[in-house]
């Protein structure tokens, strides 16, 4: 306890022998615990692992669960993207009516994933789970005002309108349900900056 109160960020580390002494299966176990700044957290776990390497510990808590947590999202992601893609390009190609298209709608999303994370470099730390599930938000976002754009201009094709002044249209008649669309998504976005 004493050596952990020393880490840089720790706020307190306690240990009452009374309460915090175990017995279990032969051996003596002591439970130390510990408060720090959440800038430090990572760190302190990294020290304490590493301090204690040679004896049998265990960790614990919020900071143990959330970098559980992360790296089963570094691993799983990944594979749960490429099977979204696979469904979506599936989706594309069975309802839209050329093989352009869905590299279109792919090309567009991937410039929204890029732009994300790109812009995520201003803050010093995100949340991993959003680092995690921004390409997931953004597949769907970004497609769902591209299917009703370019459902709006096949429309206003089937009409006999001439290819600049069916994107016209197209555009006009889809601002407000995108706009609306838009707006619920922001709306529940922004309630996030108030997570704590």
């Amino acid at each position: 306890a004493e050596w952990i109160a020393g880490v840089d960020g720790v706020m307190s580390a306690q240990y009452a022998p009374e309460e915090d002494t175990v017995q279990r299966k032969g051996a003596l176990w002591r439970r130390v615990r510990v408060m720090s700044t959440t800038e430090s957290e990572n760190a302190l776990y990294e020290a304490v692992e590493a301090h204690f390497a040679a004896l049998e510990h265990i960790t614990a808590g919020v900071v143990h669960e959330n970098r559980v947590l992360s790296a089963s999202l570094v691993n799983e992601m990944p594979r749960v993207m490429l099977a979204s893609c696979v469904i979506v390009l599936v989706v594309l190609l069975l309802a839209t009516h050329s093989y352009v298209e869905p590299i279109l709608f792919f090309a567009v999303i991937a410039s929204a994933i890029v732009l994300n994370m790109g812009t995520n470099f201003i803050f010093s730390s995100i949340s991993f789970v959003t680092f995690a599930v921004a390409a997931i938000l953004q597949l769907a976002l970004a497609m769902d005002y591209s299917i009703m754009l370019i459902n709006a201009y096949d429309r206003a094709l089937g009409d006999g309108k001439a290819q600049e002044a069916a994107m016209t249209e197209a555009l006009a008649a889809s601002f407000m349900p995108v706009s609306s669309s838009a707006l619920t998504t922001v709306a529940g976005m922004a309630a996030l900056m108030f997570m704590s």
